[in-house]
């Protein structure tokens, strides 16, 4: 069953990891009157304190009992980096038993957008992504997961409007601590984000789209595709022996008549690889019949021997998508100077380590 597949494996307690329910538990539990829930709720999320002390509504012994038990600081952060060329910036982040991930805060106009991090590592070993190569470590707790969130919404002047699931590790490999830190995102109570304005981006875990297919959220899903022709896809991206690409569009495809929403495919332009002429007419064929977008990013180059397209040969793959039948949009990677694709932060601090 999905649930046994995508389980959250135990954690060390923090309050950070439970939902407003399981905090007014935990306040009923230790003598205080249920009221408190809320104050703590709102000082955990909504006034975004790492310090039991600060929580200046609480009562004394409340406060110290936070301290000895809550474990509400889950990282902290290592390094900043902050891009020339765009309004890009990467933290390098330490968690408590002292791996690293990764988060990024791109901010375009208006528009704040975190890309969190659901894993240390990965296990999918895509081979044009830096954080294929380091394996699998562990997953990311619910709180964990959202403390990047308010970490990140320090930096920024302006309040965070979008989350994506885009970070180091497959999100619905770590499913039920994914869905938790996204209703918490969600949540009026908490971040007050729209579900439309979070998204979850899967390399095509197929149990996982079924899954989220069935909730009653409206968050989004993207699929990392980047190939159209089976053969490439299972080289790109070994997942893909598992999941078949046929079958992935299958699912895609029922996403879409399950819950009523477009899916966004994601296609990362490697040059000489996927950017022929034959993949952007396969990919007209192949997603014609599936309510869809596909967001179209030149490769960011890592130190592998793919490399990114030309200008020229980007201008000729999107104009061989004319008059698809779904919208394509060019998405140009934020922070190339900053080293701000998946991974790539991380394994340049190891090696100067």
């Amino acid at each position: 069953m999905v649930k046994r597949f995508l389980a959250m494996e135990k954690m060390p307690f923090s309050l950070r990891n439970l939902n407003f329910s399981q905090l007014e538990e935990w306040i009923l539990a230790r003598g205080f009157p249920k009221f408190r829930t809320k104050q703590v709720f709102q000082w955990l999320w909504r006034s975004n304190v790492f310090d039991a002390d600060k929580m200046h509504t609480l009562p004394k012994d409340l406060r110290q009992i936070i301290e000895l038990e809550g474990n509400i600081n889950l990282l902290q952060r290592v390094s900043r980096i902050d891009s020339r060329l765009d309004a890009s910036s990467k933290l390098l982040l330490k968690l408590n038993d002292g791996n690293l991930i990764e988060s990024v805060l791109i901010t375009e106009d208006k528009r704040n957008t975190v890309c969190v991090s659901t894993q240390v590592g990965c296990a999918l070993g895509c081979t044009f992504c830096r954080t294929g190569s380091m394996g699998f470590v562990r997953n990311l707790s619910s709180g964990e997961i959202l403390s990047q969130l308010l970490l990140i919404s320090r930096l920024s002047a302006n309040p965070v409007t979008n989350v994506v699931f885009m970070g180091m590790g497959e999100p619905f490999l770590n499913f039920d601590a994914l869905i938790e830190a996204a209703k918490m995102m969600n949540d009026p109570r908490a971040f007050n984000l729209s579900a439309r304005r979070i998204s979850i981006s899967t390399a095509g875990i197929i149990p996982g789209i079924e899954q989220l297919s069935l909730l009653p959220w409206q968050f989004k899903l993207a699929i990392s595709l980047n190939a159209i022709f089976p053969e490439l896809r299972e080289t790109l991206m070994p997942i893909s022996k598992k999941y078949s690409l046929d079958n992935l569009l299958k699912a895609a495809k029922s996403y879409t008549e399950k819950s009523g929403k477009l899916v966004m495919f994601e296609y990362v332009l490697i040059d000489g690889v996927n950017d022929r002429d034959e993949d952007a007419a396969e990919l007209k064929r192949r997603l014609k019949d599936i309510p869809c977008k596909i967001n179209l990013i030149p490769f960011n180059s890592i130190a592998t021997a793919m490399q990114r397209p030309s200008p020229q040969r980007i201008r000729r793959f999107i104009s061989n998508l004319e008059n698809a039948p779904f919208p394509v949009i060019v998405r140009h990677s934020g922070g190339t100077d900053i080293n701000a694709a998946c991974g790539q932060l991380l394994t340049n601090y190891n090696m100067e380590k």
